[in-house]
């Protein structure tokens, strides 16, 4: 388990004392980021209260704790406040939404909006829904790349689409088990929703499974749903 921040052991590699040394807190996605990203890593998170597991705080200085020990460490905090947006000098400007003792939160627009932040409407004036995670930040600022020093990428404005009651928030969900859900077959699921008809129709419960449009079969990772399998939804955080 992992708890407030306090390194476990030192990591053979580098020396360094780290949370978990197979995964350290301090390392960023090795594969890149993408220009526009909810986090730099796994465990931010997914790291309580272990590995796989759902958000919680951390310590905002891992470098220090891990060069220093224990006594560098700053109190442990929402990773979304300051360790993520500013890592390496990245110029993000943090929604009110990330509190520095807050839940970590993503964000879905629960209806498209232009680059100006306006509703994009219809033919017939309504508003056309999006119901799509907007990733936080952006790589502008990270000096670690030197392939983008004139990035000119903005982030949304977070704060009008608040004001337009626009935004619906999501906080990160545990991923031990996925595998589990995952191998659950087609069949399995169409029987179970067969023998609950009756009870589910007594509560006023309806629903149906989602489906590929490739192939058919049934989705059932992310909001609503649209993934097959884990690792799909995984690879939106980064």
């Amino acid at each position: 388990m992992v708890t407030d921040g306090a390194p476990a052991v030192k990591n053979p590699l580098n020396g360094l004392r780290e949370l978990d040394p197979t995964f350290p807190q301090f390392t960023t996605n090795s594969n890149g980021l993408g220009a526009r990203h909810n986090s730099d890593q796994c465990f931010s998170c997914h790291g309580q209260p272990t590995l796989g597991g759902s958000g919680g705080f951390l310590v905002p200085n891992p470098v220090e704790m891990a060069r220093f020990g224990p006594g560098a460490a700053r109190p442990p905090e929402n990773p979304q406040f300051d360790l993520i947006p500013h890592r390496f000098g990245r110029q993000n400007v943090v929604p009110s939404f990330e509190q520095q003792y807050g839940p970590i939160r993503e964000v879905r627009f629960i209806n498209k909006v232009d680059e100006n932040g306006n509703f994009v409407r219809d033919a017939n004036g309504a508003a056309i829904p999006d119901g799509g995670v907007h990733q936080l930040w952006i790589v502008k600022g990270d000096r670690t790349d030197p392939t983008i020093p004139q990035c000119a990428i903005t982030q949304p404005n977070f704060e009008k689409q608040l004001r337009q009651n626009n935004i619906a928030f999501r906080i990160p969900l545990q991923m031990t088990g996925l595998g589990l859900i995952e191998s659950i077959q087609d069949r399995e699921i169409l029987a179970k929703q067969a023998a609950s008809a009756s009870r589910r129709a007594a509560l006023g419960i309806a629903g149906r499974p989602n489906r590929s449009g490739n192939d058919g079969t049934i989705t059932r990772f992310g909001w609503k749903a649209p993934e097959q399998v884990a690792r799909d939804i995984c690879r939106r955080g980064l």
